[in-house]
């Protein structure tokens, strides 16, 4: 650790202890949680910052629990000056950056983005907080299916200075099954978290209005082949084994 931080203080506050969450709050600058399941940790500290103006920023992917949070408490973030920002994760910012970068760079030539190709290098497996929001996510996803929003649409579409739907549209094209890119030169498969950039993709092009229509396809790239068979079959065994009853004994025996 860093000498300079060493007599750094630790302040501790339960995640529904608003009183201390608000005394924390009103003296820091900004809340970082990289923990989840979110919907479960951290549903009163995005409140907590919303109403004492604090900055908030978390690796969640949920998309579900962060379109309740922008429902409840976009407007009052606006009000008190608090930037919330969501999908902070090393899944969602490459994919996120990487499109901001270009469209802005085409931009500068005079024209607009119209499609886009991402290619994913990944390392490393699922971590156990990954799996439990994952987890998390699908149990919750009945309630956040039926949620009557205030927008009166997806309030990933939601704008600060509009109360109308963006007519913006984020086209995904997501590869389902494996084979040979010819523009990146190596053989691909599906990247299993394709949905949820295109939904963090749909947000930004609605605020920052890079295209009227823009077309996404990603992909992961593999080292060949054989991978590429594993990847395109295993995911949806995987993903299976994750619903009732096949779950219980996951949870116990191999999820980490």
């Amino acid at each position: 650790m860093d000498e300079s931080l060493k007599d750094l203080p630790i302040l501790v506050a339960g995640n529904t202890d608003i009183e201390k969450l608000t005394a924390i709050a009103e003296d820091t600058k900004t809340f970082i949680c990289s923990v989840g399941p979110f919907v479960q940790y951290c549903s009163t500290i995005v409140a907590t910052c919303a109403y004492t103006g604090t900055n908030y920023c978390d690796v969640s992917g949920e998309d579900g629990w962060i379109r309740l949070m922008i429902d409840k408490y976009d407007d009052v973030a606006i009000k008190t000056g608090s930037k919330i920002i969501h999908f902070c994760g090393a899944a969602c910012v490459p994919a996120e950056l990487t499109t901001f970068m270009a469209a802005e760079k085409i931009k500068e030539r005079g024209d607009t983005i119209k499609k886009i190709e991402l290619f994913n290098e990944i390392e490393g497996g699922f971590a156990g907080g990954s799996v439990n929001t994952l987890l998390s996510e699908m149990k919750y996803m009945s309630v956040y299916n039926t949620f009557k929003f205030k927008t009166g649409f997806d309030p990933m579409l939601k704008l600060h200075d509009s109360k109308e739907k963006p007519t913006t549209k984020v086209l995904p094209n997501y590869r389902k099954i494996m084979g040979y890119s010819n523009t990146h030169k190596s053989w691909v498969a599906n990247w299993f978290i394709s949905y949820i950039d295109s939904i963090v993709l749909g947000r930004s092009n609605a605020m920052l209005k890079w295209s009227q229509n823009l077309e996404v396809e990603e992909q992961q790239v593999t080292s060949g082949f054989a991978q590429s068979f594993v990847q395109t079959f295993s995911f949806p065994i995987f993903m299976s084994l994750l619903i009732p009853p096949f779950v219980w004994p996951m949870r116990k025996y191999v999820l980490p």
